[in-house]
This record gives structure tokens, C-alpha cells and sequence, in this order.
């Protein structure tokens, strides 16, 4: 298995390319030519203080929603020439002052999205200037937020161990039985990548607690679909997109992609059971152009509204397990050529559905380029790169 900083940075970012590598032919040379028209769209809409601003959502013009994953994929882009350096050192920079400067995290309007993302992001870009009190600040702000046993959940509890949407630190109460407390794969994603990234050893209380809230969203066993997919939060039907089936909370594509990914950031070996079912459902399942699985009725307008983060996380999902073939086929030849698509001619991308904000270009350019660039990175792996075959559980 690689080296963990390889696996945080395929999580946070997804952007491992060849530096200063020319244009390929082929599929290759065509995803190069879109991640630089994408890069000069993203690199045209950050303001003048380095963040990116929506104007689509009043939520989101703050800078701190946006800002961290533009850093990401801008920096990752300015490695091979199709960005300047100085968009994602602004980026950062204002990401870092931000921080510093903090009152309360309760002002974020996501705070385990945009504490963990800017906690990678400040460390970039930076030409060699040192951020380590901002991303400690960061760190300690996404601390806050975990459904932990300090915050008074007991480890038997299904939502104990993991972060959620809660916009202020979630403390139970000894003599609560319900909370509006709630946890989720894809916090949880965002958070452990985040930790493992800083140096957390997986054997920590912290991501031990996480580890247990990841397996209990697994399909496996008694009582669930016991199909190795994932459900994006076990117990809560409302949150969970393809809804319930007889027999628990459905699988669907993104929350599996990122169950595997988090049990691999957590570091459950690819050989692991858990692991090999996940993969094998993503394999089985793969459909480059929806986000994969069966939606329950009433559900079905909710599958492709986070179409951009689906396609971000199978991307590294599949990548980082060393797969290159889902049913013979070329997954990410297949995915890109969707991506392709979908681009605009101004280098954006955006959504349809208004669920997940990916109406907002600058919430879904930096998705669809990041998983654009996995596809490529994929694509130019040798022919005799190892690869884990996934035939079944």
C-alpha cells in the first residue's frame, strides 16, 4: 500500500500528475486540454483577496466554503504549468490569515468541510513559508466537531465516532436519548484525511472512534442489505439519498466510494474483508454517467444532484486501490469521457439539480477537475502497475 501522504493527498486533492509533462495524445491529451481551460476558469474567479466568493449563495460568500478545495486543485494544476503558483499562495494565505483571526468556529457555515480542507490547503503553495500555527488552528477547530465519547456519546452508539453537518460543536447531554445531532460518511471522510494528513497515528482514540463509525454505514451482516456497499449515515433514513430497502438503509455510489476511502485513510489494509467488498460493490456497480445504485421511489430525483462529487470520490476511490478495470472496462476512460461532456466551453462545470449546491460553478469546477485529473493520472499508470483485481467478496 502507499505511503500515507500519497493516499491524504489523492483524498484531499486527487491531482498526482507528471510535472511539466506535454499534452498526450488521445483520450490523455484531451483531459489535458480541459484541466487547463478549467484552471484558467478557476484561477479567473478568485477575488482580489486570494479567495474564491459564490455568488450564488449567500452562505457561501464568505471565502472559507470555497476557497479550500480551489487552493487544492490550483496549486496541484500550477505543478505542470497550467496555473501560476501565486493563485493557490493567495489561496493559502488567506486561508491562514483567516484563521488566525477567528473568533469562533461557529461562524463557518461548514465547519468540518472547510476546518479540514484548509487545514491541507494552508500547507500549500506557501514557497517554503511555514503555516503551522494556522493548520493547528484549523485542527483544533475540526476536533470540535466529532460525535466523540468527550463530547458525551457512548462508542455503542450508531453516530458515535464520526462528524457531521452540525454548524456548533456537538455536545449530548448524559440524560439525552435523541439528538439533532447527526454523523455522515463524507464529514467523516473530509475529517480523517484530514487528521492522517497532520501526522494521527490510525491506532489514535480519535480515529479509532471514526473507524467504528465507518464499518457500522457498511452493508454487511445481519439486519443490512448485505451487499458491501455503504449507506451514508446508519440510522437515519432522511440523510441516507437512495433512501431504505426491506432490509436497512440502501447502498449508493458516493457513500460507498467514501467508506473504502476512509477505511484505507484509516489504515485498513486493501486486502481487508470490508475493504475488498467496497470496492467490489463500486466495480459491480460502476456507471460513469449516475451516481450508482437503486433509489428508492421518491429518491430518484436526488441521484444525480451531487453527480460532481460522485465522480470526485469514485475517482479516488478506485485510483488509490490501483484498479483500472470495472468489467473489462477502462473506468477512467469512461468517467472522463462523461466529464468531457459536461464541461462548458468557458472551462466550468456545473449541475442541474440545486441539492448539493453543484449549481454553483465553484462548487462543482473544482470537483469535476480534481476527478478529471485522477482519470488522467490513472490513464498514464504502465501497463505493469500493480493492481488489486476485485472479482467478487
Amino acid at each position: 500500500m502507499r505511503c500515507f501522504a500519497s493516499i491524504a493527498a489523492v483524498v484531499l486533492a486527487g491531482m498526482q500528475v507528471h510535472a511539466g509533462r506535454p499534452a498526450d495524445p488521445g483520450p490523455a491529451g484531451e483531459i489535458h486540454r480541459a484541466l487547463a481551460r478549467a484552471g484558467a476558469w478557476l484561477a479567473g474567479e478568485q477575488s482580489e483577496d486570494g479567495s474564491w466568493r459564490s455568488s450564488h449563495y449567500v452562505y457561501m460568500e464568505d471565502g472559507l466554503s470555497l476557497t479550500p478545495l480551489a487552493v487544492t486543485v490550483t496549486d496541484a494544476l500550477s505543478r505542470y504549468g497550467l496555473v501560476s503558483p501565486d493563485v493557490a499562495e493567495r489561496g493559502a494565505v488567506f486561508l491562514a490569515d483567516a484563521v488566525m483571526a477567528m473568533d469562533s468556529a461557529e461562524t463557518l457555515s461548514y465547519p468540518v468541510y472547510e476546518a479540514a480542507s484548509a487545514s491541507w490547503a494552508v500547507t500549500l503553495g506557501s514557497n517554503g513559508v511555514s503555516r503551522t500555527a494556522a493548520r493547528t488552528r484549523w485542527l483544533d477547530i475540526l476536533r470540535l466537531y466529532q460525535l466523540s465519547t468527550d463530547h458525551g456519546w457512548r462508542n455503542d452508539e450508531p453516530q458515535a465516532g464520526g462528524w457531521g453537518y452540525s454548524p456548533r460543536p456537538p455536545h449530548k447531554k448524559a440524560d439525552e436519548s435523541v439528538t439533532p445531532y447527526t454523523a455522515n460518511l463524507s464529514a467523516t471522510l473530509f475529517a480523517v484525511a484530514a487528521l492522517r494528513g497532520a501526522g494521527w497515528e490510525a491506532s489514535s482514540e480519535v480515529l479509532q472512534q471514526a473507524r467504528r463509525f465507518v464499518l457500522r454505514c457498511q452493508n454487511l451482516g445481519a439486519g443490512t442489505p448485505d451487499d458491501g456497499g455503504f449507506c451514508f449515515s446508519p440510522g437515519d433514513a432522511a440523510a441516507s439519498k437512495a433512501g431504505e430497502a426491506q432490509e436497512g438503509l440502501r447502498s449508493y455510489g458516493s457513500a460507498t466510494a467514501d467508506g473504502v476511502r476512509a477505511l484505507l485513510a484509516l489504515g485498513v489494509p486493501p486486502e481487508d474483508p470490508a475493504v475488498r467488498a467496497g470496492a467490489a460493490w463500486l466495480c459491480e456497480h460502476f456507471d460513469p454517467r449516475h451516481v450508482a445504485g437503486t433509489f428508492a421511489p421518491g429518491r430518484e430525483d436526488l441521484r444525480d444532484a451531487y453527480y460532481f462529487y460522485y465522480a470526485w470520490t469514485l475517482a479516488h476511490a478506485l485510483h488509490t486501490l490501483g484498479i483500472r478495470e470495472c468489467g473489462g472496462r477502462l473506468w477512467a476512460e469512461d468517467l472522463a469521457r462523461v466529464l468531457l461532456e459536461k464541461q462548458a466551453d468557458d472551462g466550468s462545470w456545473r449541475n442541474h439539480g440545486s441539492d448539493a449546491r453543484e449549481d454553483d460553478p465553484l462548487v462543482a469546477t473544482p470537483l469535476a477537475t480534481a476527478a478529471l485529473a485522477v482519470c488522467y493520472r490513472n490513464l498514464l499508470l504502465p501497463a505493469e502497475a500493480p493492481r488489486i483485481p476485485f472479482h467478487g467478496r
